[in-house]
């Protein structure tokens, strides 16, 4: 039997090795297609001319009476980078940033791949925040092992790791293209859910 692949779009600091524990973790196993994407990295006004990223400062301004920075910039750029990858596979994908964990693999493909397959064509997006995915006593996983997610009434604290559907990809591409607010989650009509396993 050919196991599924789920798609999983790393973002990768420059001139770091922060993705090296994750990469070892995912890579070298047939369940994966691991895809890897280079930060867009703006230190300065200069960086962020030349980079020709398409931003505006006027809702940051008027809802958090603040201009975005560069590194918020940068970081959803990448961020929509890799939903864009996401919205090209009809399953959707994970998109991890560099300093992301998974310590147990088996359960990781098990909740994203149950999470994209029960959502399908569906704006949902399920954060992997905080879930280390450790070894539940070597307890064995059933094939609903991934049901294990709470609606969420607002959206998650971050974006560091977490599963979108193609829809939701599409969605929140769209809401920060030009970016006007930070990568996390722009306003959208998504539906955002947490696994709750540990």
């Amino acid at each position: 039997m050919v196991t599924e692949k789920l798609l999983v779009v790393v973002i990768v600091t420059p001139n770091s090795d922060r993705h090296v524990p994750l990469l070892k973790i995912l890579k070298g196993d047939d369940r994966f297609e691991i895809r890897t994407l280079a930060a867009t990295m703006l230190e300065s006004n200069s960086d962020l001319y030349k980079s020709g990223v398409n931003f505006t400062q006027e809702y940051s301004q008027v809802f958090e009476c603040r201009d975005l920075t560069n590194r918020e910039i940068g970081c959803a750029n990448s961020h929509n980078m890799a939903r864009a990858m996401i919205s090209e596979n009809p399953l959707g994908g994970v998109i991890l940033e560099d300093d992301a964990r998974i310590v147990n693999s088996e359960l990781f493909y098990k909740i994203s791949m149950g999470f994209l397959r029960n959502h399908l064509g569906k704006p949902f997006v399920l954060s992997l925040t905080g879930l280390r995915f450790a070894n539940r006593r070597n307890e064995s996983l059933s094939s609903s092992a991934y049901d294990v997610t709470m609606t969420l009434h607002g959206t998650p604290d971050l974006a560091v790791a977490y599963a979108l559907t193609r829809a939701s990809s599409r969605i929140l591409l769209k809401a920060n293209l030009p970016i006007r607010s930070v990568a996390d989650w722009p306003e959208s009509r998504c539906i955002f859910q947490a696994a709750l396993l540990l």
